[in-house]
């Protein structure tokens, strides 16, 4: 895997992972960031509900999400929890809420905090998405914006936004939509 670049596929399974943690504790921002003399990217998650006291826990939690058999493209070892009143993690949610965290931002300035970077990532509001592999009804309204699959015909995909109507397979053959994939919008910002 190539360390310069974070790959779709990495911001996708880090997506999964944050999605699956906010279930154990709220998250107030996330973000791959790559820092400019360390080789990898790390995924560092903000939460009010860890602490000192239980940081042992929630890397137990980590450990318990990404077991090395589910996902290749994260690994625990390069995910960081950190505290809210640390810089960095201040410095990374005021960006997020420049952009209001509604859509992912390639933040491309020279720092954060202070710290000398390459590039960071950070992630949308987490908790507004629901679960890859939610299932809708033909004539349901879509509960997330993204690439749908029908389960009928695992080769017909179509692209819905939240709120539209779950379409017919065929003219009036209904079928169940897989969510597949959310849809790659992002912003950048320096």
């Amino acid at each position: 895997m190539d360390t310069a670049t974070l790959v779709v596929e990495q911001k996708d399974a880090g997506r999964e992972f944050l999605q699956e943690f906010c279930k154990y504790a709220p998250i107030d921002v996330a973000f791959w960031l790559k820092e400019t003399d360390i080789d990898d990217w790390y995924l560092y998650v903000v939460s009010p509900e860890v602490t000192a006291e239980n940081i042992d826990v929630a890397y137990g939690e980590v450990l318990r999400l990404l077991r090395p058999d589910q996902n290749p493209w994260m690994d625990p070892f390069r995910v960081k929890l950190l505290d809210p009143g640390k810089e960095l993690a201040k410095a990374a949610k005021e960006i997020k809420e420049r952009y209001h965290g509604n859509i992912p931002t390639n933040y491309n300035g020279s720092s954060i905090a202070g710290v000398p970077i390459d590039a960071c990532y950070i992630y949308e509001d987490i908790d507004r998405f629901v679960p890859l592999g939610t299932t809708a009804k033909t004539g349901q309204k879509c509960p997330q914006s993204g690439i749908w699959v029908s389960t009928k015909n695992p080769e017909m995909e179509i692209s819905i936004a939240k709120g539209g109507s779950m379409p017919p397979l065929t003219d009036r053959v209904a079928t169940v939509w897989k969510l597949k994939s959310y849809l790659k919008t992002e912003t950048s910002a320096s």
